[in-house]
């Protein structure tokens, strides 16, 4: 348990005022959430109440220090709401016992009770709020694509100041080794010459990703064995003999590695998909509607979370619509894939539909005034993007192949649609180049 006294005293140090209640707000298996009651009549500038989250499970601190970074980046060099971080520690051994974040606290609901099945009226939104939400969608979708860098990796922060009698110097905010958390996973972080970047190129990139697994399994063949018994276990229809996964595995490593110049950008068919192969933005990695919370009268968002895993990547890798805008076929009715825009699930996730209703609507729209949302959205895009270089991204099949290669890896080590997909690309490849 985290020394809720011990959390008491910092946030005092740091406020200078007292902390008049530590109230528990939800405890999960990763993280514990608190609420600070702070006592404002010192200072009324002062927030009357913070937000703590408490890391039960142990992330790497270059994780927890670069999702500050990257939020302090975001709430000072755009529009995005953004919780403030006031303070954070990620050193395991501090007086509290866990690392933790203290930051603001975000008004507004989850997107994702609009989106449930159950039909809630509180949670229902009208046509005038999805349209005010596509809009402010669109605009932190424009904002993370127009933030430009020159590498690959994860955001942190460096000091610049020498004053020791300052309470504050000025921040330096730079690109360094990749803090997401699927390159260290299992105990691929304790290969010897693991590949974290930075990275100059989307190829170094994506041979990164691709070359760190070769490395995993020849120096870690029984770590993996075991990862793989617990994924493809007894009773699951994936099961198959390790060995021979493994063995398919590492064959398919090899000939994805050779299609990673498709990401360099010199294969492209034209220089506007060079341009784009050799660009670099934000990726929020876990953009989903759990992250997005929304004014539920209006439609507005009030605030981004999930920062965690945020990194910077080729900029195709930004450019998506978001599945709620889409609607499913009779064959995606009950239920859909959802790949999460992020290399951290391991297996893509089944996730239902919401049900059409009696009227011909889901949630709170009809399929017409969806498709006008959804117009709506790249609209908006197109006018913060007039080289039309997202609307090239979404709909060029260059790219559409590119987005392929980091999903592969999710399940590498299986046939099915892994094999298909590999060969999909080779044929590509060979027919376009």
């Amino acid at each position: 348990m985290p020394d809720l006294r011990a959390l008491r005293e910092a946030a005092q140090e740091f406020f200078e005022t007292d902390v008049l209640t530590v109230k528990p707000l939800k405890h999960g298996d990763q993280v514990s959430t608190y609420a600070l009651v702070l006592d404002t009549t010192p200072d009324p500038d002062l927030p009357s109440e913070v937000i703590v989250r408490i890391f039960t499970k142990l992330r790497m601190q270059q994780s927890v220090d670069s999702e500050v970074a990257t939020m302090s980046f975001v709430s000072v060099h755009t529009n995005i709401p953004v919780a403030r971080v006031f303070f954070h520690d990620s050193n395991l051994d501090n007086p509290v016992g866990f690392q933790y974040i203290v930051q603001e606290k975000l008004q507004g609901e989850p997107l994702r009770k609009a989106l449930d099945e159950d039909d809630d009226p509180e949670y229902e939104l009208g046509f005038d709020s999805w349209h005010n939400l596509v809009s402010d969608y669109a605009d932190v979708v424009s904002q993370l694509w127009r933030a430009r860098f020159d590498r690959i990796g994860s955001l942190y922060e460096a000091s610049l100041g020498n004053d020791q009698d300052s309470e504050y110097s000025d921040i330096e905010t730079y690109v360094g080794a990749t803090a997401e958390a699927w390159f260290y996973r299992g105990s691929r972080r304790a290969l010897q010459h693991l590949d974290v970047g930075p990275w100059e190129s989307s190829s170094d990139w994506l041979a990164g990703l691709i070359s760190n697994e070769v490395r995993y399994l020849r120096s870690h063949p029984k770590e993996l064995e075991k990862e793989l018994e617990e994924e493809l276990g007894e009773g699951d229809p994936l099961d198959l003999d390790v060995d021979f996964a493994l063995d398919e595995g590492e064959e398919r490593l090899r000939r994805l590695i050779s299609l990673c110049d498709l990401g360099s950008g010199e294969l492209g068919p034209d220089e506007a998909l060079m341009r784009l192969s050799r660009t670099f933005g934000l990726f929020h990695a876990h953009l989903l509607p759990n992250n997005i919370l929304v004014d539920m009268r209006t439609g507005h968002i009030k605030g981004i979370t999930g920062w965690e895993d945020a990194s910077i990547t080729p900029i195709w890798r930004i450019a998506s619509v978001p599945y709620w805008l889409e609607w499913p076929g009779p064959e995606s009715e009950w239920s859909r894939i959802d790949l999460g825009e992020t290399l951290n699930d391991s297996k893509v996730r089944d996730v239902p539909w919401t049900p059409v209703d009696e009227n011909g609507r889901r949630n709170g729209v009809s399929e017409e005034e969806l498709a006008e949302l959804r117009s709506a959205f790249c609209d908006k895009l197109s006018l913060e993007d007039p080289d039309g270089l997202f609307a090239r991204c979404l709909e060029d099949g260059f790219f559409d192949q590119i987005k392929i290669i980091p999903h592969l890896l999710y399940n590498i080590w299986e046939r099915g649609q892994v094999e298909t997909s590999i060969e999909a690309l080779e044929k590509w490849e060979a027919e376009t180049f």
